[in-house]
């Protein structure tokens, strides 16, 4: 996956001015907390509009300032796997995958990709639990990972608080 990012983006007091490319390849953003690390895969996913600046990935522009180009963050494919487990504790497991499941699919098809994506983390029996309560304190991640492998991403932003580091 090649990438090519150069963005800026005031928050507050904070300035957020970033660039780098890589011709393909997993790319990682190592720094302090607070340096913008996840602001940056923010930028990336849509989640967060750069003031200025461009983003593409495989040659795909997803946002570009110069050519008024801002993909939506539905149309992007990029999967964002949040760092504080932000999604749905209400809502049953397969309900929370289900909701995640991106593209047009049947009512069939969508509980084919549930299956599978419980399937292939071996935790079948657990669809119907509450997403609070089914997995134990710790483990939280593992639930949130079902709903991100049903999105089938194109390209992946993950982050890891405990080291400061983040991958794309």
């Amino acid at each position: 996956m090649a990438i090519d990012v150069s963005v800026q983006k005031r928050l507050g007091d904070f300035s957020l001015d970033v660039s780098f490319s890589s011709p393909g390849g997993i790319v990682g953003l190592l720094g302090a907390s607070g340096c913008g690390k996840s602001k940056t895969l923010q930028c990336i996913a849509g989640i967060e509009k750069p003031d200025k600046g461009h983003i593409s990935v495989d040659d795909r522009i997803l946002f570009d300032t110069s050519k008024a180009i801002d993909v939506p963050v539905q149309k992007r494919r990029v999967g964002y796997l949040f760092q504080d487990y932000a999604l749905f504790p209400d809502m049953t497991v397969k309900e929370n995958i289900f909701y995640s499941i991106r593209k047009k699919a049947g009512k069939e098809e969508k509980r084919e990709i549930i299956k599978s994506v419980v399937d292939s983390l071996r935790l079948t029996g657990l669809e119907e639990r509450k997403t609070r309560t089914a997995f134990q304190a710790g483990n939280n991640s593992v639930w949130h990972w079902l709903v991100y492998l049903s999105m089938n991403p194109t390209y992946c932003c993950l982050m890891n608080r405990s080291v400061h580091w983040t991958a794309i």
